[in-house]
């Protein structure tokens, strides 16, 4: 798999090596006439009237959403979602909602400082595709990647501004499908080259540097 393939991979936001979201919703006003009836949706800055009644859909199967005004996402658990994308969660500290998204594929949470626990994802056996992102100007603290190690499925790991307290990468000895881990510079190499005498065709953006 290429790195274009896993940014590909189950993302209805994608199309031609580009970001493209035909139902965007700015959610100035109160939730949109014909919500429910769409299969992926974009929303940007949803407040918690949105978050209510975007819940409520039975088709929904791609959720993305940029600047969440709602401090609560906990009524999204009751998705049947294969993708859910969302940055600038700034409000968002109980995430343990990710925890219900048994049949989710794709999982990006970019642009966070508040996501540090990732023991809620220990129960997302199917997702193929997980990227986590700390912001721009400050950096995303967790303690290790333990909690990833039943994520089964994964192919695709992307960690963008993160810093561990454990670099350890034994953990993820176990995740036999993946296919590529793309981590900070600060990722020790070494660490790295343990993993692979497990996964030896595991490519790391950092090969060539």
């Amino acid at each position: 798999m290429t790195i274009e393939e896993a940014l590909s991979l189950h993302n209805a936001f994608r199309s031609g090596g580009k970001w493209h979201a035909p139902h965007a919703f700015s959610c100035k006003e109160g939730p949109a006439d014909g919500l429910l009836d769409l299969d992926k949706v974009y929303l940007v800055s949803p407040t918690a009237d949105w978050i209510t009644k975007i819940s409520e859909s039975k088709k929904l199967r791609s959720l993305a959403m940029k600047t969440p005004r709602a401090s609560d996402l906990g009524p999204l658990g009751k998705l049947a979602l294969v993708q859910f994308e969302v940055s600038y969660p700034t409000r968002i500290k109980d995430w343990g909602f990710l925890s219900q998204f048994s049949q989710l594929r794709r999982l990006v949470v970019e642009n966070t400082t508040t996501f540090s626990d990732f023991t809620c994802l220990q129960e997302l056996r199917s997702v193929e595709f997980l990227s986590i992102a700390g912001g721009y100007s400050r950096a995303l603290k967790a303690d290790s990647l333990r909690p990833l190690a039943t994520m089964d499925s994964l192919r695709a790991i992307y960690l963008a501004n993160i810093r561990l307290e454990d670099w350890d990468l034994t953990s993820l000895s176990q995740l036999r499908h993946l296919e590529i881990l793309y981590t900070p510079k600060w990722c020790p190499a070494e660490k790295v080259e343990r993993l692979r005498r497990v996964i030896p065709d595991l490519a790391w953006n950092w090969d060539e540097n």
